[in-house]
């Protein structure tokens, strides 16, 4: 649901917003986060708590905040990271080459694999990638260059 939908859902039941289904936040044109399970967004700061950014996505950025395994938004999710792409050193552009971007897209799954995230989908024309975790520290392109 939108901010609007949220907010109206909250003036009509305010316990409305204690399970919300599809609950997602994104930024556009770097990615998106939706929860799998009904998610409590009652007090929930999302500029405090959620940073995505090209190529990663990080939720809870205090530990000290962070909850439990499978509480608040530290529980499983699908990210949507956008504009990944294997850059060209020669025209520091997106790479056409379809053996990089093959490497690439192995790169991928292993840093997801690494990262204890489940690989869903590489989309190498709009740099689209698609992967599922099961709770939160920071995931993406973490430390990483892009080869």
């Amino acid at each position: 649901p939108s901010l609007t939908q949220l907010a109206a859902m909250a003036r009509e039941d305010p316990d409305a917003l204690a399970s919300v289904a599809n609950f997602k936040i994104g930024r556009r044109g770097i990615g998106a986060v939706r929860w799998l399970t009904p998610t409590d967004v009652r007090s929930l700061n999302v500029e405090g708590t959620v940073a995505l950014s090209r190529g990663s996505v990080e939720v809870y950025l205090d530990e000290n905040e962070k909850p439990e395994i499978g509480e608040g938004l530290n529980k499983g999710a699908e990210v949507t990271l956008q504009k990944v792409y294997r850059i060209d050193k020669a025209t520091n552009r997106p790479t056409t080459d379809k053996d990089a971007i093959a490497r690439f897209e192995r790169k991928l799954k292993k840093l997801a694999a690494d990262q204890s995230a489940r690989f869903v989908s590489y989309d190498a024309d709009t740099g689209t990638w698609v992967f599922e975790v099961e709770h939160f520290s920071k995931y993406g392109l973490v430390d990483s260059d892009d080869e």
